[in-house]
């Protein structure tokens, strides 16, 4: 049974995705918390904790030495340290293969990583835009966002890092616009690259994924009329806020390669029919906060 650790696993997607792969029976499923009470939450769902820090890639280098993980899933929102944490899984990675080498080993396998990423760096296109249109290079339609800049140099960096690591990016947003996916459908998308991540994904292992398309106005009007706001909708622009740039885009990526090479399709579909029922949701979980 192969052990796949979560980074970000008591997150809004990496703990959801924990469960899905405990609960196919296929994993032995271990998570990364930054402390006890994080801990706890994963103990609580009968997943194994390991205490690090994403922000300290050597905890990362620390567990892949401790324990036997096969594969790496990375569901963290890790800006500044992504780069140390691919490079302490290729690290480890390599570290495995030289000794089973030395060993005579045959096949010896890799590490696999997973590295969820998201349509922003697409950047804003009106037409369709496809995975196999390499961001940040010239064949990409569009500029990542700025919030996301790096982003394309890093998805470049874990594609060359084959050699020692079994890879595949998954770029999926649940707060992007008008591409939207239910976090179930995510999970559902990434359980499935996990499953087929040595050898099975092709040569190219890069699959967006995306529910269904709706624009941000739809979403606003939408909301407004469920919370009873009668004043008009304003847009103001980004104001030079990175992130309202980014939630501007017009992200017309599509999700058919996922469907051919995993037959994945996306199952919570109409966000905005349903859209009464995630307001409530949000308010209750706010309400939980306070």
């Amino acid at each position: 049974m192969p052990s796949a650790l979560i980074l970000g696993a008591t997150g809004y997607l990496g703990l959801p995705l924990a469960q899905s792969l405990l609960r196919s029976g296929n994993y032995s499923v271990y998570g990364l918390a930054r402390n006890s009470e994080k801990a706890k939450t994963l103990t609580k769902n009968e997943i194994t904790p390991v205490i690090g820090d994403v922000n300290d890639p050597s905890s990362v280098s620390s567990v892949l030495s401790s324990a036997p993980i096969d594969l790496v899933i990375d569901a963290t929102s890790a800006y500044e340290s992504a780069s140390g944490i691919l490079k302490a899984v290729a690290d480890a990675s390599k570290s495995r293969m030289s000794k089973l080498g030395k060993e005579n080993a045959p096949n010896v396998p890799k590490i696999g990583f997973v590295y969820i990423s998201g349509s922003w760096v697409h950047g804003s296109v009106d037409g369709p835009v496809s995975e196999m249109l390499v961001p940040g290079t010239s064949m990409a339609k569009g500029k990542p966002a700025v919030a996301v800049g790096w982003r394309p140099a890093h998805e470049q960096a874990i594609l060359r890092s084959q050699d020692v690591l079994d890879v595949a990016i998954v770029p999926a947003d649940v707060d992007s616009r008008p591409g939207i996916i239910h976090v179930d459908d995510v999970v559902s998308g990434v359980h499935g690259v996990a499953d087929r991540i040595h050898g099975l994904l092709g040569s190219w292992p890069v699959f967006d994924l995306v529910g269904e398309h709706v624009t941000v106005r739809e979403t606003l009007e939408g909301v407004k009329k469920i919370m009873g706001v009668k004043a008009p909708l304003d847009f103001t622009g980004n104001q030079g806020n990175p992130f309202f740039e980014a939630l501007g885009l017009v992200n017309n990526n599509q999700s058919s390669r996922a469907n051919l090479v995993f037959g994945w399709q996306p199952k919570r579909k109409d966000f905005l029919l349903n859209l009464e029922k995630y307001v409530k949701a949000w308010t209750a979980f706010k309400e939980e906060q306070k």
